[in-house]
């Protein structure tokens, strides 16, 4: 993946675009052609989470979800048009989303952008840490080197138990979706194991892939049930965003009708009165 946010895709006619979709990493190869995402504009945010190299990194999720609040802001096509803000991350992905997520609802410099947020979609995200953290910690520590991204996934980590306490607190209004692997990967297991996947939120809704962690954003084709899956509900997802765009402007059946006049009779002018006083005065009883 390129590094930072990059635009794969730009509907014909940008003034009419309704939702900004940002895959972090990858993802979202067909849908430009699905007519149902109408109206979509696609990025990909991506960041330096190699660990396979040697070389140290000082980076963590905080510095990755910094990144991505600042590209989301400083975007030239995000920051000139009021669409709504669709999340898609997978695997430690899913982390700096929440991260951005916070950031965007405590700096009082992001709150435009927090407002915006609509739904988040998370892959495979180890929202209570990995045991495979542990184990690739091992492993770079015998290499002779560290990532603090690594370190931050172990379970129970303070990472994990930061942003699990301050996400809980700044989602509110926004749609969260979870999925999770079912499969394991071949001599490592289940990465992210469903309790480690979901987040236990009443307003959630979890949904199992047929997939192992890797398989949760590689599809072979459009035809590919888990494919299907995440496309029927971002479709969904997009499909209440216009009605909602569309209510906002066009008042429904509830709108107040207008207000009838009132036939009132005229107003009596001085004339008037001083005509009737006149002839009240010449009254004379029997």
């Amino acid at each position: 993946n390129q590094f930072g946010l990059n635009t794969v895709f730009e509907p014909n006619d940008p003034s009419h675009t309704i939702v900004d979709l940002v895959f972090v990493h990858g993802l979202g190869r067909w849908l430009p052609d699905d007519s149902d995402f109408e109206g979509v504009r696609i990025h990909s945010f991506g960041y330096n989470a190699d660990w396979r190299s040697l070389k140290p990194s000082p980076l963590d999720v905080h510095a990755f979800g910094e990144s991505l609040v600042e590209e989301l802001v400083n975007h030239p096509r995000l920051n000139s048009q009021d669409t709504s803000i669709v999340l898609v991350g997978h695997s430690m992905g899913g982390l700096v989303i929440k991260k951005a997520c916070i950031l965007s609802k405590t700096n009082p410099d992001f709150a435009p952008l927090g407002k915006r947020l609509r739904s988040f979609y998370f892959l495979g995200t180890p929202h209570r840490g990995s045991n495979l953290a542990s184990t690739l910690k091992n492993i770079l520590r015998a290499l002779g080197t560290e990532q603090r991204y690594v370190t931050g996934l172990e379970k129970q980590s303070e990472l994990i138990r930061a942003l699990n306490d301050q996400f809980r607190i700044h989602y509110k209004g926004i749609e969260i979706h979870t999925f999770y692997e079912t499969k394991p990967t071949r001599s490592l297991g289940l990465v992210v194991d469903q309790e480690s996947a979901t987040l236990g939120y009443m307003e959630e809704r979890p949904q199992l892939l047929n997939a192992s962690h890797r398989e949760l954003v590689k599809f072979e084709d459009q035809r590919d049930s888990n494919y299907r899956s995440l496309r029927n509900r971002l479709a969904n997802t997009i499909t209440k965003i216009r009605a909602d765009r569309i209510g906002a402007v066009s008042p429904g059946p509830s709108a107040r009708p207008p207000t009838l006049p009132v036939d009132r009779k005229p107003a009596l002018t001085e004339s008037d009165i001083a005509g009737r006083f006149e002839y009240n005065s010449t009254f004379k009883p029997f």
